[in-house]
C-alpha cells in the first residue's frame, strides 16, 4: 500500500479524499490521533521515585566519624 498525502487537505491517505467531507473527516481523526500522541508523551509512565532520605553533602559522613 503506497501511502501519500491528500492533495486536498495533506493528510496521508492511499487516495485522495473525493469529498471535502471526506478531507474534514480525515482531519478530526488526525487531530484526534495527535492528541492521544501529545497525552501519551505527556503522562509519566511510573511515579518519580522520592528519596526519603536527608541530602547529605560529599565527604560530611567522613568528617562526623
Amino acid at each position: 500500500m503506497r501511502v501519500t498525502a491528500c492533495r486536498f487537505c495533506g493528510v496521508p491517505t492511499d487516495v485522495p479524499h473525493e469529498t471535502q467531507a471526506s478531507c474534514i473527516s480525515a482531519l478530526h481523526n488526525e487531530i484526534a490521533r495527535m492528541r492521544d500522541m501529545v497525552i501519551r508523551v505527556k503522562k509519566p509512565a511510573r511515579e518519580p521515585e522520592v528519596c526519603k532520605e536527608e541530602p547529605v553533602a560529599p565527604g560530611a559522613r567522613d568528617r562526623n566519624t
